[in-house]
């Protein structure tokens, strides 16, 4: 499964059942949607579920529902809300109240200050806990305990887990499509017992839902990119038509919206289309003007599709489109600043050296180890025979600028736009690795051999 012009899925059956495996496997030993530390993040997301109640039970898609204008709504895009609160319903729990949000907003009420920042947001909070039921807020308010129905959670975390599972098998697509089977299989594991990642499948969360279609989109764009590429040992590249461009162009531009409306740090994967429509067009402009210019209508067709998915799956925007993408931007920057000085979490992370050497800390638990391994990776990479160990190369690159610009704290959520390239580059450096070592021991005479 290697470079331009291979199929995308898996050679042989083998392959995908040891993938089936592995992954049954690997979750069975690291999963534990029983037994882990309840976030109170998830009472948020779970009551989020609400949205999906709204949108796809009542069939509220204008945004006409006073519910629409509250904080929640507009301060996070709704993919995960609805993912979860289709999972939940599939499992016979329907969240129809707004209690499970108001409950999320009275535990922490008491921490916002009186700066004038703060009173805004502890004014949209109050809107919230308004709408909730009157006693069950009181009770959270005098109690300072959140009352989360342990069965809730548990159904939810599945929903994360099922989540983790599809994106293990696209990571496995992936590095099998750009480096080799073997680097597919072995990136999908190390992807499952990464801190980051397990931290997302434990917890019902958005991060799980968007790590699933962070994968996606990036799958779609090296589709993109390797049905496009001209590979300049042959005249031409994959033969291309309008049709081939509308069908990228859709599928890319929907993933990537689905992405970005999970959550709003996997617009990487935006930036990674971009790149690709970029160097193909570029590439090929002296050989295929034509090629060239259908990947530039590619490109443009696909990221305007990704913004009309992006605003017409949300109601909160849809009802006020100005306002409502003014928010999705403005919300989470002062929900931010709010926990910065005021809910006694981790130092916010002014510099660009603190940004590094926590994300290195996320990655591999220290910058020390980090800065090693990403430069073994940049050796392999160098020396590797595959367009498509480049383009992951890229992905890494790209998502390493951006994560690294963006993370305002070190929490593992933020560093997962990475960890995606970065396994499958680490898997490809410790087969190619293995595969030198064994060369070298059979090239080697027999008298040179150390016996066991």
């Amino acid at each position: 499964m290697a470079g331009p012009g291979s199929p995308v899925s898996p050679r042989s059956a083998a392959w995908a059942l040891a993938w089936l495996a592995c992954t049954v496997a690997t979750l069975s030993l690291f999963a534990h949607p029983t037994t882990a530390r309840i976030d109170p993040d998830e009472a948020y997301w779970i009551g989020s579920s609400y949205y999906y109640h709204l949108a796809f039970e009542q069939g509220d898609w204008r945004g006409t529902h006073p519910d629409w204008k509250l904080l929640p709504a507009r301060e996070n895009p709704p993919v995960a809300k609805y993912v979860i609160g289709l999972g939940l319903a599939l499992s016979g729990r329907h969240i129809t109240t707004i209690d499970g949000l108001g409950t999320f907003y009275a535990f922490f009420a008491a921490k916002i200050g009186q700066a004038e920042r703060e009173k805004e947001q502890a004014a949209k909070q109050a809107a919230v806990l308004d709408r909730m039921n009157p006693e069950l807020r009181r009770l959270v308010t005098d109690t300072r305990k959140m009352y989360l129905d342990p069965g809730l959670i548990v159904a939810a975390r599945v929903i994360m887990l099922a989540c983790a599972a599809l994106t293990s098998l696209f990571v496995f697509i992936v590095g099998a499509s750009t480096a080799g089977s073997a680097t597919g299989l072995l990136a999908s594991q190390i992807l499952l017992i990464h801190p980051a990642v397990r931290n997302a499948y434990d917890h019902a969360m958005a991060d799980a839902v968007a790590l699933m279609f962070g994968a996606a989109a990036a799958l779609a764009a090296w589709l993109f990119f390797r049905r496009f590429y001209c590979h300049p040992e042959r005249s031409e590249g994959s033969a291309v038509t309008p049709r081939t461009g509308v069908l990228f162009a859709l599928l890319n531009g929907v993933l990537i919206g689905l992405a970005a409306a999970a959550k709003m740090n996997w617009l990487t994967v935006a930036f990674l289309f971009g790149a690709a429509v970029l160097y193909v067009a570029v590439e090929s402009w002296r050989r295929d003007r034509t090629r060239s210019w259908l990947a530039i209508a590619c490109g443009a067709g696909g990221l305007a599709t990704a913004l009309a998915v992006f605003v017409l799956i949300n109601p909160a925007i849809v009802g006020d489109p100005i306002a409502g993408l003014v928010a999705v931007v403005r919300e989470p920057q002062m929900t931010t600043a709010v926990q910065a000085r005021v809910l006694a979490y981790p130092a916010y992370l002014a510099s660009v050296g603190a940004k590094l050497s926590a994300v290195g800390r996320l990655m591999l638990g220290s910058p020390l180890l980090f800065a090693l391994a990403a430069l073994g990776v940049a050796i392999a990479t160098v020396r590797a025979p595959r367009v498509g160990v480049w383009f992951v190369a890229a992905w890494w690159a790209i998502a390493l600028v951006v994560v690294t610009a963006w993370i305002p704290f070190e929490w593992k959520r933020y560093i997962l736009p990475m960890v995606i390239p970065f396994t499958v580059l680490v898997a490809y450096t410790l087969v190619a690795g293995t595969s030198a070592l064994i060369r070298i021991f059979k090239q080697s005479p027999p008298h040179a051999r150390v016996p066991a």
